[in-house]
């Protein structure tokens, strides 16, 4: 779909599945995402991936049968143990595609609420789920004790450094007290991870690179799940957009832009 940055005259087109962003010539843009991880720690998909195949396999050969595709259970045999392994490996991705799921309905129907808190739609209905609509009433709340004003919500923000460049959606734009903010929403289970503090830093750069100087805090909002039968907490982090982090932004970025072209390099 076609989308303007804010602050820009210029069209970018964005595959919301992908999420990926190109110019209005075709160009690839990095996104946000991609760039924070270089300040990340993705180990821990590592066990996270073995403790789904475990599950899944301590499952399937407790009782020493096989439910297969049909539905039916039968007894484990040699021309079964493909199916099973074929089963594990695909574990990690279906515990990650119900979490893409569940985080895109949030903010989807939470992108729907601050517009109409803006005044640019109508009142959203509150979800059926009970576990989405659990975790969009925990903002509500805050959104009732707080008095935020909002002023955008899944912006789409570009930043233009020649080869350096880089897009970005950002969940919501806020005053609050009258102190110009930028905030993301999370549905994972611990949101103590360094790459989100970078990523709304990002935001911050290319928001003011377009509309000038002005965001002071950074907020992140954890919104509660179901995680093993057990409901994680509403939290919100926030963080000063000093300008030790904005140098520290714009170096990750450079890194990002640097890495790929080394890989680039490496192939030829």
């Amino acid at each position: 779909m076609k989308v303007t940055p804010i602050g820009r005259n210029t069209e970018f087109d964005f595959d919301s599945d992908k999420h990926r962003y190109r110019d209005g010539e075709g160009r690839l843009i990095h996104g946000v995402t991609k760039i924070c991880e270089m300040a990340g720690e993705p180990g821990w998909r590592i066990p996270w991936s073995a403790k789904m195949c475990a599950d899944v396999a301590e499952a399937q050969l407790k009782n020493a049968t096989w439910k297969n595709d049909k539905g039916k259970t039968v007894k484990i045999d040699e021309l079964l143990i493909p199916d099973i392994v074929r089963a594990v490996r695909k574990a990690p991705q279906g515990k990650g595609d119900m979490a893409i799921d569940f985080g895109h309905t949030v903010h989807g129907w939470l992108e729907n609420y601050i517009n109409y808190k803006i005044g640019r739609g109508k009142k959203p209905t509150l979800p059926e789920n009970p576990a989405v609509k659990r975790s969009v009433k925990s903002f509500i709340d805050w959104t009732t004790a707080n008095k935020p004003k909002f002023i955008g919500a899944e912006e789409v923000c570009y930043y233009e450094n020649g080869e350096h460049d880089f897009a970005g959606t950002v969940d919501l734009r806020f005053e609050l007290d009258g102190v110009p903010c930028i905030g993301d929403f999370k549905t994972a289970k611990d949101i103590r991870k360094r790459e989100y503090v970078f990523q709304l830093g990002l935001y911050a750069l290319a928001i003011e690179q377009a509309l000038g100087p002005h965001i002071k805090q950074l907020y992140i909002f954890k919104l509660p799940k179901l995680v093993d039968g057990t409901w994680t907490n509403f939290e919100v982090k926030s963080f000063p957009w000093t300008d030790s982090l904005k140098v520290a932004c714009q170096e990750i970025n450079h890194l990002k832009h640097l890495a790929v072209d080394i890989d680039r390099w490496l192939k030829q």
